[in-house]
């Protein structure tokens, strides 16, 4: 039963923080249309500088609200399981989708390449923002207003 709070704590998404923050002052409709703006920059993205970029504008957003980062970034100790999983299984299938690039690894049907190595840091930063994104969403924002 202590165990369920505990993981409870970690989880931000559905909470709301009360603040006087422009964050927290912002329409709900101005605050949808943003993250929908920001999740679609992040899933369009190809390059892991862009979406380092759209990670360092949420943090900003996230600071701006007077959140802490720190907290916000909770969430991501839930999923590490997933992620771990999700990670494994890009390195293990993608390393055969692009033949002609830079092989790091190849071990019978396990071959690790640039391409497979890139994709894994890409969705790597794409999860956690899309996490921390929707997070700040509700972290800023009541329920009966979203």
């Amino acid at each position: 039963m202590a165990s369920e709070f505990e993981l409870l704590r970690n989880i931000t998404i559905g909470q709301y923080i009360p603040g006087d923050s422009f964050i927290h002052n912002l329409d709900p409709r101005a605050k949808l249309i943003g993250v929908g703006i920001l999740a679609a920059t992040l899933s369009a993205s190809r390059s892991i500088i862009a979406v380092l970029c759209a990670f360092a504008l949420i943090l900003f957003l996230v600071k701006l609200s007077d959140i802490s980062p720190r907290y916000a970034l909770r969430i991501v100790l839930p999923s590490l399981g997933f992620l771990s999983m999700l990670f494994v299984f890009q390195l293990l299938y993608t390393g055969w989708r692009n033949l002609e690039g830079v092989v790091y690894i190849e071990w019978g049907w396990i071959r690790i390449t640039r391409y497979s190595v890139h994709l894994i840091i890409l969705s790597a930063i794409r999860f956690v923002s899309y996490l921390v994104l929707i997070s700040l969403l509700t972290l800023t924002t009541t329920s009966s207003n979203l």
